[in-house]
């Protein structure tokens, strides 16, 4: 990419962080005091979606750090983990005839052999080996009974993500790849993918 593509580029993600944190200001807490936007506007924030304003300020951020995410969505046994997989040049993701991404999970670049489970409310991960990732967050029988008779699989309720560093040189440039569970094979698996889409 030559200067100006890249000052262009460069220009262009500088105005959508700014709009970005803009429109946080205005989704976030309910404030009686003016606030002034990065645009130069003086509002008074009175949304009051603080958790929408927090994943658009986390958004800014991604795109400042060139941080790039490719979710590949699809409905169950579409092949998207077998995809992920062709991407990276071998498995890392766990792939069967029967669906198996049960949770949503992150390639980063690096080069751990440790998976990391990231739970809502909890500070740190639960880090697992990837044969005990691959053992213990593959759908079981047992999983397909639970969903049958609740509606979901109870063990996977808290987990916000798995996230798997790969060593390959195209997460090395600021890519996040990311699994999904399969789409219409399950009305929790498929709300979980698509309130990741946020």
């Amino acid at each position: 990419m030559n200067n100006s593509a890249f000052n262009l580029a460069r220009e262009k993600s500088e105005k959508i962080t700014s709009s970005l944190r803009d429109i946080s200001v205005l989704m976030g807490e309910r404030n009686e005091k003016s606030v002034t936007l990065e645009t130069g506007v003086t509002i008074i924030p009175a949304l009051g979606c603080s958790g929408d304003a927090n994943i658009l300020v986390q958004r800014a951020n991604e795109i400042e750090q060139g941080i790039f995410n490719v979710l590949v969505l699809g409905e169950f046994k579409n092949g998207k983990s077998t995809l992920l997989n062709a991407m990276l040049g071998e498995e890392v993701l766990p792939s069967d005839f029967l669906p198996c991404t049960a949770i949503i999970t992150k390639i980063v670049y690096g080069n751990s052999d440790e998976v990391a489970i990231y739970n809502s409310g909890q500070n740190y991960p639960d880090i697992f080996s990837m044969k005990d990732f691959n053992e213990y967050f593959k759908l079981k029988d047992e999983d397909e009974e639970n969903i049958a008779q609740a509606g979901y699989v109870e063990r996977f309720s808290k987990i916000e993500y798995a996230q798997i560093e790969h060593h390959n040189r195209l997460c090395n440039n600021g890519v996040i790849l990311i699994d999904s569970p399969g789409l219409k094979e399950d009305a929790a698996r498929t709300k979980m993918a698509h309130n990741f889409l946020k």
